[in-house]
């Protein structure tokens, strides 16, 4: 019992994902507030799996859509594991100085980090990686980003308090 509300019925839409390809299944279950609900594995058509399941609030309006990769929707699939590895990649001769992007992604990495969980991590490496960063043409856009780079146009970003 929550703050003295008496137990009571409940519903729990769940929608499992994978994580790179989409919608596996929806299901409704119901069950009593204050009581455990059981999810089984035949459920979520896999096994010897552990999750980390975490509800995505979007009562303040938060469209977490606009951060997923959708293939029809001019975005790639994500292929970095959660604790990713990254290397300085420029692109089309242009180049800039390291302090920026190091903020960026220690900014990244902290948002990534909470003191309940964390998420993921970006860790730098010589060369290789899941992903390049770094600074390109872009198109002629301040910045983009693919599946496997993303940066900016050093064009755009002159003002950068270093």
């Amino acid at each position: 019992m929550i703050s003295g509300i008496p137990p009571g019925p409940v519903t729990v839409n769940a929608t499992f994902y994978n994580h790179t390809q989409g919608v596996i299944s929806e299901k409704t279950y119901s069950g009593i507030s204050g009581q455990p609900l059981v999810i089984k594995i035949s459920d979520v058509y896999a096994s010897n799996a552990d999750y980390d399941i975490f509800l995505m609030n979007t009562s303040a309006g938060a469209n977490y859509q606009l951060i997923d990769e959708w293939v029809d929707k001019r975005g790639g699939i994500l292929l970095c594991p959660p604790d990713a590895k990254w290397s300085r990649q420029d692109l089309d001769g242009k180049t800039g100085p390291e302090a920026p992007i190091n903020t960026v992604i220690g900014d990244l990495n902290y948002a990534l980090n909470y003191p309940w969980k964390k998420y993921g991590s970006l860790t730098q490496v010589s060369s290789g990686g899941n992903i390049g960063v770094g600074y390109g043409y872009c198109n002629g856009w301040v910045g983009m980003h693919s599946a496997t780079w993303a940066g900016v146009n050093p064009n755009f970003c002159k003002d950068y308090p270093y």
